[in-house]
Order: C-alpha cells, then structure tokens, then sequence
C-alpha cells in the first residue's frame, strides 16, 4: 500500500465508495452461488476487498475513523433537474440485486459504520463527510478511482484507487484534467459525461473544455455581452500569436503553423526529429495529438507550444458555443457538483474505527462459506482470538444417525422426512466408472447435518 500522501495525523477520515466496490467485486469474479443458492460473487470480491484494504491500514497507517458509503436508490434530487440524469443505465444485473443487502451485512460484520441517505447518491456523502471532517481539522482519504470525486482533492484531501494502489492528488487530477481540483466542476460541466447522462455544451470534449477553464471561468463566460466578447477573442488572439511567435523562434525560420505540409517540414527536416508521416502524394501528414503528446514527455518545448496552440485556436469558437447552450452549461453545473449538506447523517465521531469483532465476522463469513477469507482473518487476529476460535473449530463432529434402507416403509418414511427440508445431496455408487455400462449399486442421502440414509439398489 502506497504511503499517504499526509503526515500521520490523530484524526484521519477514510471513506471508502461502497458502490464503486460493489460494481467491481461484482465484474471481476464468475457466478457463484452460497449453499441456499444466493448469488455470492459480489459479495466474496466485496469482502475479499474490504478486509484487503483493513489489513493494509493496520500494517501501515491506520485512520482514526472510517467508514463506508452507499448508494440508496437510483432516483436522486438531480432527477428533478434534468429527468433523463442515468436515465439510460440498465438496472442492476438480476443476481446482483440479491447481494446489495449481504454486502450491508458484511461491512456491518466488518465493525464498520454502513451509510446511504434517501434521495441522494454515495458522492454526495462522501463530499458532505469530506468537507466537514476538514474543517473540524481531520485529514481525509477517499478510497475510490471515480473522477467525480476529484473535484473534492485538496490540501487536506486525497484519494486512493485500492486496485491501482494510487495516491490521488491536485498533481494527479490536473494529469485528468487539464485544470486543479477547483476548477474540475467546470470542466466536466462543459464536456459533460456520457456515462450519468450529463449533457454538457455539444461539440466541447474534456481538452477544449480544460483549455478554455484554464483561462476563463464558466461564470464569466456565461455573463459575457457583446463587447466583453470581443475583448476576450482580442486576448485569445494575442496570446496565439505569442504561441507562434516562439514556435518560430525555436525552429530557427517562419512557417505556416495551420500547414500540416509546413509543419512537418519545420519538425522532422530542420529540427530532425522523429516520428514523420507522409502520404500518397509525398506531403506530409497532420502531426496527432499521441505524437506531440509522445513528444512533449521526452521533453521537447517546441511540441507542446503547438499542442497548446492547437487548443487555444479552438477558444473563440468554443466560447460561442458555450453562449449559445448557456442553459444546458448551468444545468450540467448543478448536476456535476457533489452536495456537501447532506442532512441528518450520524455525526463523525460516530465512525471511530474499532477493531474487527470475531464473535461478527467469523459466523458471517462461515455462513457465506468463505472459509479462505476466513482463514486470513484469523491469521491477523490476536494468537490468543485465533487459537480459541480453531479449537472450536475442530471440535468433535456431531453424531451422524445413518440407517440403511431396506424395505418400501422405511423408504416412504425418508421421503416424508426429507420433504420439508430445503435441499437434499444425494450420492450414488455404481458399479463401473463407464458410464454406458455403470448400474446403480446403493445411493446415499443426506438430508440434514446428522441424519442420512443409504438405500441398496436390490432392496428397494
């Protein structure tokens, strides 16, 4: 586990996105079914993750509060404003519904406060806990890699992707977006995201959008009149010409940056450089973005300045654009931003992290029948909680009353028996592995955990 990216700290949050662990236990792991037949997949990964992450913090840094956020329902407040948010996400897959309370369960069994609230999502927690756990001078970790959340990352707030095991900082987020922490709700506002249905300003993807907000905010952008726009495009157009002005002075001559032919000319025959393409007729093709992305990591200023001035042409344009849709920016603003007064929610210090309870956790995990995850937990317990728990362990079995069925009544009187029972094992012998020639020799049935019978094939 990387090492956080704060000091040690007497108070220190973690709150971990449940939901964001539930989707991905439930992705990674094939159909598996408990001894009733309840789908358990989800919740094996879940677990599995959970006491993952729990062991990691004991081992390193352990927080002095924790703990873990749900989603309730699928309708939340940015329903009302603007119906069709997440309106075309599937449900939740049929076997995955079932799971949703077993995984209440076992944070529950975990000694870990579970929380959702009605009418909001697991983010909007998630913000409201961060926030105030800041001010009231906590440090805060967010176990989650969902870019929702990054326009909380702060001073005092960090995430953590558990799968990558990656810190996430202002460092990090500007490396998503093109912009700090403070200004990701803008942007996402004008790029929108196709997955929650933010419809976002057409035609402005997550780089114009990140160009733009680097310069301008949403709301002076919104607010412009006529002649404030002019002004703005005046600026724009100076600072390009600045941009092309030193992307001559580093190639050594003039040429027409907008020219893919002059372009690449100035790039890989007088500055030599790598990475050229042509076409048919021998001119030379438009530089992409990878290559002078490629470019401007091995640390070639001269690649990122046209980068750069690539974006910035886009601006006036992009500017128009946010204008003309300044409804549909507003909306995706409110939607995109994380509420961080979610009311009556258990107060903070009420997620003081306890230890693991082994009188909780074990019979839950016996029940589900993870005896592996079992086995682990054990292991990092207390020698003294451990060896107690395995001598009851391996306590001498209960007494199985086996009979041998030989008549019809005793026959009739096993099928009355086991007719109540939720499920039977039967077992039958036969007399070959060859499966043409096998014939039935006896079967065994187990209808309980200390009642069985054995009914002979020739007596029956």
């Amino acid at each position: 586990m990387t090492d956080s990216i704060f000091s040690a700290s007497a108070k220190h949050l973690y709150l971990i996105d449940g939901s964001g662990f539930i989707f991905r236990a439930y992705h990674a792991l094939p159909p598996m079914t408990r001894h009733d037949g309840t789908p358990i997949n989800a919740v094996m990964g879940f677990s599995n993750m959970l006491f993952k992450l729990l062991k990691d913090l004991d081992d390193n840094a352990r927080p002095s509060h924790l703990a873990c956020i749900f989603d309730r329902a699928r309708k939340t407040f940015r329903n009302d404003i603007y119906p069709e948010y997440k309106a075309h996400r599937p449900a939740a897959p049929e076997d995955l519904v079932p799971q949703f309370p077993i995984i209440h369960e076992a944070v529950k069994a975990f000694n870990i406060p579970a929380i959702d609230a009605a009418g909001f999502e697991a983010d909007d927690i998630i913000a409201t806990y961060a926030r105030l756990a800041e001010a009231e001078g906590f440090t805060v970790t967010i176990v989650s890699s969902d870019k929702d959340l990054m326009q909380l990352v702060g001073d005092k707030i960090e995430m953590f992707d558990s799968m990558k095991n990656r810190r996430i900082g202002p460092d990090e987020v500007f490396e998503k977006f093109g912009v700090g922490p403070e200004k990701v709700i803008e942007v996402q506002a004008l790029s929108g995201d196709a997955a929650d249905n933010v419809p976002g300003v057409p035609g402005v993807g997550m780089e114009t959008a990140s160009i733009v907000i680097s310069r301008f905010s949403l709301e002076e952008i919104l607010n412009l009149n006529e002649a404030s726009l002019q002004i703005v495009i005046t600026l724009v157009k100076k600072e390009l010409q600045q941009l092309e002005d030193d992307i001559h002075s580093l190639v050594g001559h003039k040429f027409k940056i907008t020219s893919a032919e002059e372009t690449g000319v100035a790039f890989f025959e007088t500055l030599g450089l790598k990475g050229g393409k042509k076409n048919d007729k021998g001119k030379y093709k438009l530089i992409n973005t990878e290559t002078l992305k490629h470019m401007t990591a091995e640390g070639l200023g001269v690649a990122a300045k046209l980068m750069e001035f690539r974006r910035l042409r886009k601006c006036p344009n992009i500017i128009e654009k946010i204008r003309d849709d300044a409804d549909m920016a507003r909306i995706s603003r409110e939607l995109v931003t994380l509420k961080c007064d979610v009311p009556d929610l258990p107060d903070i210090e009420t997620l003081r992290l306890k230890d693991i309870d082994p009188e909780t956790i074990l019979p839950f995990l016996e029940e589900q029948g993870f005896r592996s995850l079992q086995g682990k937990v054990l292991s990092h317990m207390d020698a003294d909680v451990s060896a107690s728990y395995q001598a009851s362990a391996t306590a001498a079995p209960e007494e199985i009353d086996y009979e041998t069925v030989t008549t019809m009544d005793q026959l009739n009187r096993w099928i009355s028996d086991i007719s109540a029972a939720f499920q039977v094992t039967i077992d039958t012998e036969t007399t070959s592995l060859n499966a043409m020639r096998a014939k039935s020799s006896r079967k065994s049935l187990l209808g309980s955990r200390n009642l069985a019978r054995i009914i002979s094939a020739n007596s029956v």
